[in-house]
C-alpha cells in the first residue's frame, strides 16, 4: 500500500491561501471548491487541465488528485495537441474553467473541509 499525504497541511479553514478578483480565498472555501468538483469529476483515470484561470486550475489538480486521478498538463492548449494527448491517454477526459466554475456555484457548506483533507490522506 502506497504512503499518502493530505493535500494541505492542518491550519485555521479562515487562513487565505489564494487571492481572487482582489479578494482573499480561504483555505475553508477552497477545500469546499475542491469537494465540489470532485463530486461532479467523470470516471476516467486522467485529466486534462485545462483551465485558463489560475484559480480554477488549482482547484481542478486539488479535485484530481483527491479522486486519485492523473492529472495531464498538454505544453499548449492548441485542439491538435489536446486530441493527440487524449488519444494518448484512453479514459482521460478534459477539465475546464466552466466545469470548475459551475462546480464553485453549486458548492455548499454541507461539506467538511477537514474531511476532504483527511480523504486524500487515506487513499
Amino acid at each position: 500500500m502506497e504512503a499518502s499525504l493530505p493535500l494541505w497541511a492542518p491550519a485555521h479553514l479562515h487562513r487565505p491561501i489564494a487571492w481572487r478578483e482582489g479578494k482573499p480565498v480561504a483555505l475553508g472555501d477552497f477545500a469546499l471548491h475542491v469537494a465540489a468538483l470532485t463530486a461532479r469529476l467523470p470516471a476516467g483515470s486522467a485529466m486534462l487541465d485545462l483551465c485558463e484561470d489560475r484559480y480554477h486550475f488549482l482547484v481542478a489538480y486539488a479535485a484530481a488528485l483527491n479522486a486519485g486521478q492523473t492529472i495531464l498538463l498538454p505544453h499548449t492548449r492548441a485542439e491538435q495537441v489536446v486530441a493527440d494527448v487524449e488519444k494518448s491517454h484512453p479514459g482521460s477526459y478534459r477539465c475546464t474553467d466552466g466545469m470548475v466554475s459551475s462546480a464553485m456555484q453549486g458548492s455548499g457548506d454541507h461539506i467538511d473541509a477537514v474531511e476532504v483533507n483527511s480523504r486524500v490522506a487515506a487513499q
